[in-house]
């Protein structure tokens, strides 16, 4: 078990490398979208290759709509979430900093309420993906998913405490897409994605499983 987590934190965290490096702080919003798309399957792959590295996964097991639709609900998870964020600071009639090239200490206090809402977003959205593959709904893996999140959320907010830069949420990418897709993967690799094991429970980050 302790192989098969470190492989998944590996394939992960190397698909957040992949996605930090796609999307820019300074796309517009049709760009970032277009690469934000890209990400999802990049991650998707990630997960499927640490499967079949663990020796615990075959295509031939599930009918091909099932792979494809986990495939179009991962390419939706990043466009989604964002798109939830500006949602949310609307929701808190505060957007404005969105586009305030003069904006200053906004990104230390009211952005996490929209990271919060785009990290709820994402792991509904990856666990409907995972219900797509396996298909069990998984709710330890919707708690496990929302722990990841906090936990990035607090690395997002480190940085930038370290850094002294409050004013460049942009750099979240650096942070979050590493860190978030390495613990998601994690939690997806003590979940188990293989159908036939349906009567697994999927572990809620559980070290004790290591």
């Amino acid at each position: 078990m302790r192989k098969r987590a470190l492989t998944f934190v590996s394939v992960g965290l190397f698909a957040g490398l992949i996605s930090a490096q796609i999307i820019k702080a300074d796309l517009d919003w049709d760009e970032f979208l277009i690469r934000a798309a890209c990400c999802g399957p990049i991650f998707f792959f990630a997960v499927c290759f640490g499967e079949l590295v663990s020796n615990n996964f075959t295509f031939t097991k599930r009918p091909p709509w099932r792979t494809l639709a986990a495939l179009v609900t991962f390419t939706s998870v990043i466009p989604i979430a964002m798109l939830m964020f500006p949602f949310a600071l609307w929701f808190l009639q505060s957007p404005t900093w969105i586009n305030d090239s003069n904006r200053t200490n906004n990104f230390a206090a009211e952005p996490i309420f929209g990271l919060l809402i785009s990290s709820l977003t994402a792991s509904v959205l990856v666990t409907l993906a995972v219900w797509a593959l396996s298909g069990r709904w998984q709710r330890r893996l919707l708690v496990s998913l929302q722990i990841a999140n906090v936990i990035t959320i607090l690395a997002i907010y480190l940085k930038a405490a370290l850094e002294n830069d409050w004013t460049t949420p942009g750099k979240l990418w650096e942070v979050m897409l590493p860190v978030g897709e390495g613990l998601y993967s994690f939690a997806l690799g003590i979940a188990r994605l293989d159908p036939e094991q349906g009567r697994v429970e999927a572990g809620c980050l559980d070290l004790t499983q290591l």
